[in-house]
């Protein structure tokens, strides 16, 4: 019985899912991590064709702790290309990088972490056009922002400042802050994409944020009830009963 078990227990162990995909007009992609008994396990990205029946091709893989953040993220956008996030530990690197149609990869952002110094990636955010993505490299953090054509541009945070989530809007975004340094206050903003804050208010810790990328935002707040916001003059036009899916996903 115990020898069954510990078989069924390393056959779970070493079990492949999918974590992420996204779609182009021909196809799709997606990622896929396989759990190991190591801290470490291994991740692949792939590309599908409609057009074709060869299969599907491996474009991407790598090492990551399967938990959290660090499972690579892909997404679509509105140039017909998907935009993914990684963090390989195999190599030491984070970034960010674009998948074109027909399956080719290229690089947006990549940055070497050190031992002493680890990064980290947060959750990838798009409005079609532009990507956002909360990023720490050897103590330094902020904001990522770039699209799948330029350079990426980086947001430090401001001293004192805890970003807990953030949605892009059509030429703004939305973040959910604290500021350790004013007696640990909370707020909800709104930024331009130099990082200048529009408009501000207090309003405590909010989530699992998304955006329709124009006026109109969607998140969880501490109590776990959903709440929509109006970006013209940030107030908030519904509150929802508490939920128990604490991991509710908008």
């Amino acid at each position: 019985l115990h020898l069954s078990i510990r078989r069924q227990r390393q056959m779970c162990i070493r079990d492949s899912y999918c974590t992420s995909g996204a779609l182009f007009d021909d196809g799709y992609s997606y990622s896929t991590i396989t759990i190991s008994d190591s801290i470490e396990s291994d991740y692949s990205i792939y590309y599908h064709s409609n057009q074709s029946e060869a299969p599907d091709a491996l474009i991407d893989h790598g090492k990551c702790y399967a938990v959290d953040f660090n499972i690579p993220s892909l997404l679509t956008m509105d140039s017909g290309k998907i935009v993914d996030s990684y963090t390989n530990l195999e190599n030491g690197t984070l970034g960010i990088s674009t998948i074109l149609p027909g399956g080719k990869l290229r690089s947006n952002f990549e940055y070497a972490f050190t031992d002493d110094g680890l990064g980290f990636l947060g959750n990838l955010k798009t409005n079609g056009n532009q990507f956002m993505i909360f990023l720490e490299l050897d103590g330094v953090r902020g904001l990522l922002l770039g699209d799948t054509q330029s350079d990426c541009s980086f947001l430090p945070s401001a001293e004192g400042e805890q970003i807990f989530d953030y949605c892009l809007l059509e030429s703004t975004f939305l973040c959910s802050l604290r500021r350790t340094d004013i007696n640990s206050i909370e707020y909800l903003e709104e930024r331009d994409f130099t990082g200048s804050t529009i408009k501000s208010m207090k309003y405590p810790s909010v989530y699992r944020m998304v955006s329709d990328g124009q006026d109109c935002a969607l998140g969880i707040n501490g109590k776990y009830q959903i709440i929509a916001i109006r970006v013209e003059d940030l107030s908030l036009i519904h509150i929802s009963e508490p939920t128990i899916f604490m991991n509710t996903y908008l």
